[in-house]
């Protein structure tokens, strides 16, 4: 059985295509990666924004009991429809992360794309931390402001990089640990992504991991995207 939902069925559900599929894929594959380096397949983990549940159904389909949530009705009917179409008993509930109760304590939450709608991220973080097992794993996705993406477009086009008006907050490196020293949790694992220049040509993007990969690696904090994994402070981290 193939551990990834076929990419028509991706379009499906998310109405995503060109520049935007490929870049969401892209982030999904390595989200998935990162959940699989730091919790043991059949952990329980929760989805938090979970959308129309891809992320949610492919980490299903690899072992792990999954439970994703959104506020959305549509999305989470797209959710349930391509979760029957994959065969994977996935829990899905209507519900904002702040309404969410939950007595049983989850092993991961996955907060994919989701601090950054957030005036206050650290409470966001505070109400993960009471809903989390004390050996659990936060694993995060965000917007990285100072990106190269982001300095190219002011520069180039004069434009603020990130217009999305459902978008309250702006991480950069510094600011992402100033929030994660507020809560109870440490930064184990930290790293920004992908060179995201501005076009809308799949094919230029997809050569972007080519000849462009190494930059993020070689200057850290030029990354698009923000990939991190948060645990409780009673553990080992190594540094950002």
């Amino acid at each position: 059985m193939s551990l990834r939902i076929d990419v028509t069925d991706v379009v499906d559900a998310t109405g995503l295509t060109g520049t935007r599929l490929f870049q969401h894929q892209r982030r999904k594959n390595d989200l998935i990666e990162l959940v699989g380096k730091h919790l043991p397949l059949g952990s329980r983990l929760l989805d938090v924004g979970c959308a129309s549940g891809d992320i949610a159904i492919e980490l299903a389909i690899r072992g792990y009991r999954v439970h994703g949530i959104d506020f959305e009705p549509e999305r989470l009917k797209q959710a349930q429809w391509l979760a029957e179409k994959c065969g994977q008993d996935v829990t899905f509930t209507q519900s904002s992360f702040d309404d969410f109760d939950q007595s049983e304590a989850f092993d991961g939450i996955i907060l994919g794309e989701v601090l950054e709608h957030f005036s206050d991220p650290g409470a966001m973080l505070r109400k993960a931390e009471r809903i989390l097992d004390k050996d659990g794993k936060i694993i995060i996705t965000t917007p990285n402001m100072p990106s190269l993406n982001s300095r190219l477009r002011f520069l180039l086009l004069g434009s603020f990089p990130d217009n999305n008006p459902e978008h309250k907050f702006y991480f950069d490196n510094r600011r992402f640990k100033e929030v994660v020293d507020e809560t109870n949790f440490i930064i184990e694992f930290f790293e920004t992504r992908y060179a995201n220049l501005p076009t809308s040509s799949v094919f230029l993007t997809s050569l972007e991991d080519v000849f462009l990969g190494w930059f993020p690696k070689l200057f850290r904090k030029s990354g698009n995207t923000i990939f991190a994994v948060l645990s409780m402070q009673t553990h080992s981290a190594g540094d950002t």
